[in-house]
């Protein structure tokens, strides 16, 4: 159990692709989003057949010495005990939503190809701190004093075994197999969407020169059309810095060669 509570946080960290969990909520971000409504986000209507699964997650065995898996809506309380054995009821409460974390996770899934993710279905808390940019003679660049600001949860990135993670994620997928499902895609297969968004971020460009920012109203935008239309996904990964995404990236491409064999 204590291998399936670290291998949660990569899930929540990595393979969901960490990329949401560096939006922080301030005045000054990076980004385009109003408010979400509260209305459940509505995905792309689902295709009326079943549809044929490119990347079969297979059955993990049911181990005598474990408990069965809890119900999806009943899920949290075991997997935040889990991850408090490991990482601390501190880290737990850092960076770990306190409730609905797989329909969280797959919600941030699905939503990260996407112009826009819906920042109330997180399924990690908001960033601590503020956006920072450099403004001089009215032109103005992405601080690379935000890059700091992520460290604390990198930290934890960097060291965990993605092996362990694919494991955590086939014993616990018919959990995330099924919030996919009551998204809305009665015919889909949450695997294949996952390895879809890993594919996806992946091929997010990486900068290495300053990044520039215009605001023409009340949030900055990147200067570089190119980079504003990018999906939310991949702008998180532009975002975060090059050497985190660089570690994201690797982690993302890592846990792949687990889950799509």
């Amino acid at each position: 159990m204590k291998e399936r509570g670290l291998a949660f946080l990569t899930i929540a960290a990595i393979v969901i692709i960490a990329a949401f969990l560096f939006f922080p909520r301030t005045a000054n971000k990076v980004e385009t989003l109003p408010e979400p409504a509260p209305a459940p986000v509505q995905p792309a209507p689902a295709p009326a057949q079943e549809t044929a699964i490119k990347f079969p997650v297979p059955e993990a065995p049911a181990p005598a010495t474990e408990a069965p898996l809890p119900v999806l809506g009943e899920s949290d309380q075991t997997v935040r005990a889990d991850l408090a054995i490991l990482i601390s009821a501190e880290s737990v409460s850092k960076f770990v939503a306190v409730d609905e974390v797989i329909r969280r996770i797959v919600s941030t899934v699905d939503n990260l190809p996407r112009e826009k993710l819906a920042l109330r279905l997180w399924p990690i808390l908001p960033t601590a701190g503020k956006f920072a940019a450099v403004e001089q003679d009215g032109n103005a660049e992405l601080s690379p004093e935000n890059y700091s600001r992520y460290m604390p949860l990198m930290t934890v990135v960097a060291s965990v075994d993605v092996w362990k993670a694919a494991a955590f994620y086939q014993h616990f997928y018919p959990l995330f197999q099924q919030a996919y499902r009551d998204l809305g895609y009665p015919s889909g297969y949450f695997n294949d969407r996952l390895v879809e968004v890993i594919d996806h971020l992946l091929a997010a460009p990486e900068i290495t020169g300053p990044i520039h920012l215009v605001r023409p109203a009340v949030y900055y935008k990147y200067a570089d059309p190119d980079l504003e239309k990018l999906s939310a996904g991949q702008k998180v990964l532009i975002r975060i810095g090059p050497e985190n995404g660089k570690l994201l990236k690797a982690k993302l491409a890592e846990f792949r060669t687990q889950i799509a064999d």
